[in-house]
């Protein structure tokens, strides 16, 4: 996992958005999660612009609080986005070589789909 860029290195880019994205590297960083103090720390912002922001990403389902300890971790909605592409490329990258060496071995055309619901 690449290492966290502090918001104040970024240039150019939105600052709401900068800021989401650097709260989710912050907690995907530690994977046991985090206390909302701990995490306006790691980022160098201000509670309440990390309570806010937090808020909204937890709405949206990217990140989500332990139930005990109420520490932030990431969401559902964090997986779901990067595994909606990625499987279907990883399917065709992984299954390559078994179809090739089972249309060799069989000397018949293999072909490799995936449902999609």
């Amino acid at each position: 996992m690449r290492k966290p860029v502090a918001v104040s290195e970024r240039r150019g880019a939105n600052q709401s958005v900068v800021r989401a994205v650097a709260i989710l590297e912050a907690v995907a960083a530690a994977p046991s999660g985090l206390s909302l103090s701990a995490l306006a720390r790691a980022v160098s912002l201000p509670s309440p612009t990390v309570s806010r922001l937090v808020q909204t990403l937890e709405s949206l389902r990217m990140l989500a609080r332990l139930p005990q300890t109420r520490e932030i971790v990431l969401g559902m909605g964090i997986a779901e986005l990067g595994t909606s592409r990625i499987i279907g490329r990883e399917l065709r990258a992984a299954g390559q070589a078994h179809v090739e060496e089972l249309a060799k071995e069989l000397r018949e055309a293999v072909e490799l789909a995936q449902v999609v619901d």
